[in-house]
């Protein structure tokens, strides 16, 4: 890899990028959640530069969302602030969101956020 063209690379490793993508996928594990689970009713919905995603029952509503800036996402539960995710470039040369200064991919960090959401009491 020693002509690795790492500065398009960390170009195309973008905030905006990624966030499309977790968009997409985000989506997507909410509709899996929903086929699964019949205890709770789950909903997606999106602007230009937030996802949201709800666990409802009658008489308790919890919102996860994700906040798209320039160069991040930021994550809410709630009102609190949970995380920043930032991004990065490995020793491989693979784009990965950074959490506190934890490598992951991006299936990763959507199951550090929303696991507990889907499967938690």
């Amino acid at each position: 890899m020693a002509d690795f063209d790492w500065v398009n690379a960390r170009a195309q490793c973008s905030a905006a990028i990624m966030f499309a993508r977790l968009r997409k996928n985000v989506k997507a594990d909410v509709e899996k959640i929903s086929r699964l689970d019949s205890t709770w009713l789950f909903k997606f919905w999106s602007e230009e530069h937030s996802i949201f995603v709800s666990r409802e029952r009658p008489n308790h509503t919890r919102t996860i969302s994700f906040v798209g800036c320039p160069t991040s996402i930021g994550v809410m539960d709630e009102d609190k602030e949970r995380c920043i995710a930032t991004l990065t470039l490995n020793n491989e040369g693979e784009c990965r969101l950074s959490v506190d200064g934890q490598e992951m991919e991006e299936w990763q960090f959507r199951k550090m956020i929303l696991e507990e959401l889907f499967f938690g009491d």
